[in-house]
Protein backbone atom coordinates (compact mmCIF):
# COMPACT_ATOMS: atom_id res chain seq x y z
CA UNK A 1 0.00 0.00 0.00
CA UNK A 2 1.58 3.27 -1.01
CA UNK A 3 -0.61 5.49 1.14
CA UNK A 4 -0.85 5.48 4.92
CA UNK A 5 -3.71 6.46 7.19
CA UNK A 6 -1.93 9.80 7.62
CA UNK A 7 -2.21 10.42 3.91
CA UNK A 8 -5.83 9.28 4.05
CA UNK A 9 -6.60 11.83 6.75
CA UNK A 10 -4.61 14.56 5.07
CA UNK A 11 -5.61 13.93 1.46
CA UNK A 12 -9.36 14.40 1.73
CA UNK A 13 -10.57 10.90 2.58
CA UNK A 14 -13.82 11.69 0.77
CA UNK A 15 -11.92 11.08 -2.47
CA UNK A 16 -11.61 7.40 -1.50
CA UNK A 17 -15.31 6.90 -0.85
CA UNK A 18 -17.16 9.30 -3.14
CA UNK A 19 -17.50 6.68 -5.83
CA UNK A 20 -18.95 4.15 -3.38
CA UNK A 21 -22.05 5.98 -2.21
CA UNK A 22 -22.85 9.45 -1.01
CA UNK A 23 -24.49 8.09 2.14
CA UNK A 24 -21.10 7.86 3.90
CA UNK A 25 -19.84 10.59 6.23
CA UNK A 26 -16.15 10.80 7.11
CA UNK A 27 -14.99 11.74 10.60
CA UNK A 28 -11.23 12.11 11.05
CA UNK A 29 -9.55 11.82 14.43
CA UNK A 30 -5.95 11.58 15.54
CA UNK A 31 -4.99 7.96 14.89
CA UNK A 32 -8.09 6.78 13.03
CA UNK A 33 -10.79 7.62 10.52
CA UNK A 34 -14.46 6.72 10.94
CA UNK A 35 -16.51 6.27 7.79
CA UNK A 36 -20.14 6.27 8.86
CA UNK A 37 -23.72 6.03 7.79
CA UNK A 38 -25.96 8.21 9.90
CA UNK A 39 -29.69 8.13 10.55
CA UNK A 40 -30.98 11.65 11.12
CA UNK A 41 -34.68 10.87 10.80
CA UNK A 42 -35.26 11.37 14.51
CA UNK A 43 -32.28 11.69 16.85
CA UNK A 44 -28.82 11.55 15.27
CA UNK A 45 -27.73 7.90 15.29
CA UNK A 46 -24.69 6.20 13.82
CA UNK A 47 -26.09 3.22 11.94
CA UNK A 48 -22.81 1.76 10.72
CA UNK A 49 -19.21 2.82 11.33
CA UNK A 50 -16.15 1.48 9.52
CA UNK A 51 -13.18 2.49 11.66
CA UNK A 52 -9.73 2.48 10.05
CA UNK A 53 -6.99 2.71 12.66
CA UNK A 54 -3.54 4.18 12.06
CA UNK A 55 -2.21 0.61 11.85
CA UNK A 56 -4.72 0.12 8.97
CA UNK A 57 -6.67 -2.40 11.06
CA UNK A 58 -10.41 -2.14 10.40
CA UNK A 59 -13.25 -2.47 12.90
CA UNK A 60 -16.95 -2.28 12.02
CA UNK A 61 -19.68 -1.12 14.38
CA UNK A 62 -23.41 -1.47 13.90
CA UNK A 63 -25.17 0.89 16.24
CA UNK A 64 -23.21 0.72 19.49
CA UNK A 65 -21.91 -2.81 18.96
CA UNK A 66 -18.65 -3.88 17.41
CA UNK A 67 -19.20 -6.59 14.81
CA UNK A 68 -17.04 -9.69 14.96
CA UNK A 69 -13.85 -9.82 12.91
CA UNK A 70 -15.51 -12.36 10.64
CA UNK A 71 -17.56 -9.51 9.17
CA UNK A 72 -14.41 -8.20 7.43
CA UNK A 73 -12.07 -11.20 7.14
CA UNK A 74 -13.65 -12.22 3.82
CA UNK A 75 -11.90 -9.22 2.22
CA UNK A 76 -9.14 -8.27 4.70
CA UNK A 77 -7.91 -11.63 5.94
CA UNK A 78 -7.63 -12.74 9.55
CA UNK A 79 -5.56 -9.73 10.63
CA UNK A 80 -8.39 -7.38 9.49
CA UNK A 81 -5.82 -5.06 7.95
CA UNK A 82 -6.13 -2.97 4.79
CA UNK A 83 -3.36 -3.66 2.28
CA UNK A 84 -4.91 -1.87 -0.68
CA UNK A 85 -7.55 0.84 -1.03
CA UNK A 86 -9.79 -1.34 -3.19
CA UNK A 87 -10.45 -3.41 -0.06
CA UNK A 88 -11.90 -0.32 1.63
CA UNK A 89 -14.13 0.32 -1.38
CA UNK A 90 -15.29 -3.30 -1.28
CA UNK A 91 -16.10 -3.08 2.43
CA UNK A 92 -18.02 0.15 2.00
CA UNK A 93 -20.01 -1.25 -0.91
CA UNK A 94 -20.79 -4.38 1.09
CA UNK A 95 -21.84 -2.54 4.25
CA UNK A 96 -23.79 0.12 2.34
CA UNK A 97 -26.09 -2.64 1.16
CA UNK A 98 -26.54 -3.82 4.76
CA UNK A 99 -26.96 -0.43 6.42
CA UNK A 100 -30.37 -0.04 7.96
CA UNK A 101 -31.72 2.04 10.78
CA UNK A 102 -32.25 0.49 14.20
CA UNK A 103 -36.00 0.52 13.56
CA UNK A 104 -35.47 -1.71 10.51
CA UNK A 105 -33.19 -4.26 12.23
CA UNK A 106 -34.69 -7.66 12.82
CA UNK A 107 -35.69 -8.71 16.31
CA UNK A 108 -32.92 -11.34 16.26
CA UNK A 109 -30.24 -8.75 15.41
CA UNK A 110 -31.52 -6.44 18.15
CA UNK A 111 -31.62 -9.32 20.66
CA UNK A 112 -28.06 -10.29 19.72
CA UNK A 113 -26.98 -6.68 20.26
CA UNK A 114 -28.65 -6.62 23.69
CA UNK A 115 -27.00 -9.93 24.63
CA UNK A 116 -23.58 -8.66 23.56
CA UNK A 117 -24.06 -5.50 25.61
CA UNK A 118 -25.26 -7.53 28.61
CA UNK A 119 -22.15 -9.71 28.38
CA UNK A 120 -19.99 -6.58 28.32
CA UNK A 121 -21.81 -5.29 31.42
CA UNK A 122 -21.34 -8.66 33.13
CA UNK A 123 -17.60 -8.45 32.47
CA UNK A 124 -17.44 -4.88 33.78
CA UNK A 125 -19.40 -5.59 36.94
CA UNK A 126 -17.53 -8.84 37.61
CA UNK A 127 -14.16 -7.11 37.35
CA UNK A 128 -15.11 -4.17 39.56
CA UNK A 129 -15.56 -3.82 43.30
CA UNK A 130 -17.99 -0.95 42.70
CA UNK A 131 -20.98 -3.26 42.14
CA UNK A 132 -22.76 -5.69 44.42
CA UNK A 133 -22.68 -9.38 43.37
CA UNK A 134 -26.47 -9.18 42.95
CA UNK A 135 -25.93 -6.80 40.01
CA UNK A 136 -23.79 -9.34 38.15
CA UNK A 137 -26.20 -12.16 39.03
CA UNK A 138 -29.15 -10.16 37.67
CA UNK A 139 -27.31 -9.36 34.45
CA UNK A 140 -26.36 -13.01 34.00
CA UNK A 141 -29.99 -14.00 34.48
CA UNK A 142 -31.09 -11.52 31.79
CA UNK A 143 -28.41 -12.78 29.38
CA UNK A 144 -29.55 -16.38 29.97
CA UNK A 145 -33.12 -15.38 29.12
CA UNK A 146 -31.92 -14.42 25.66
CA UNK A 147 -31.10 -17.78 24.10
CA UNK A 148 -28.23 -18.64 21.77
CA UNK A 149 -30.27 -17.64 18.74
CA UNK A 150 -31.41 -14.34 20.22
CA UNK A 151 -34.87 -15.61 21.16
CA UNK A 152 -36.10 -14.67 24.61
CA UNK A 153 -36.96 -17.87 26.43
CA UNK A 154 -40.31 -18.27 28.10
CA UNK A 155 -39.04 -19.94 31.26
CA UNK A 156 -40.78 -18.80 34.23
Amino acid sequence: MTRSLHSLTCDKPESFIVDVDSQWAVICFCGFVNICTVDMSNVLQFVLVVKVKESMVVEVYRGNSCLSNSSVTWVLGTDCKLVCWSQLSSLLSHFASLAVTADEMSVTVQADTVKQQLNELIDLTSDSDDYEPDMTTGLKFLAEQIGENGVISATG
